[in-house]
């Protein structure tokens, strides 16, 4: 018989949850968010939490790094992006409303290039909002 992998064998779990939250969740899968009903929500947001707080396996990471400026500010954040453009797989540029920018980057490296990068922009003065969401191998997770 093949062996099952981890995500097949689910464990049951009680947990505690906030009323207006679990109303909130409750909305989410009655809307047809999520075919797995709770269980499949609550695993989903379980799965990006751990690969948030999850270190990166070899010392490499994958992430997308989400950053909103004053267009008045990209030249600054165009010079940080150009230093680590060694890691920097993919970028895409919008405006939003007002003078606001949104940059997002996908990179691919050393998890210190990427800290660095991350560093570099939260550091601008100027910046509203650096996020980064690490994005992992699945099977690393399970």
């Amino acid at each position: 018989m093949p062996r099952r992998d981890a995500a097949a064998k689910a464990l049951p779990v009680t947990v505690s949850i906030p009323a207006n939250l679990l109303a909130e969740l409750d909305r989410l899968v009655e809307g047809g968010s999520w075919a797995g009903g709770r269980s499949g929500a609550v695993q989903a947001a379980l799965l990006a939490f751990v690969a948030e707080q999850k270190p990166a396996k070899g010392g490499k990471e994958q992430a997308v790094l989400a950053v909103c400026f004053d267009k008045l500010d990209e030249r600054r954040v165009g010079e940080v992006k150009h230093e680590y453009g060694d890691i920097v797989r993919s970028m895409l540029h919008a405006h939003l409303h007002g003078n606001d920018c949104v940059e997002v980057y996908v990179v691919e490296g050393p998890s210190a290039r990427v800290s660095g990068l991350f560093s570099a922009l939260s550091a601008l003065r100027g910046i509203h909002l650096v996020r980064r969401t690490t994005i992992p191998g699945h099977a690393s997770l399970l």
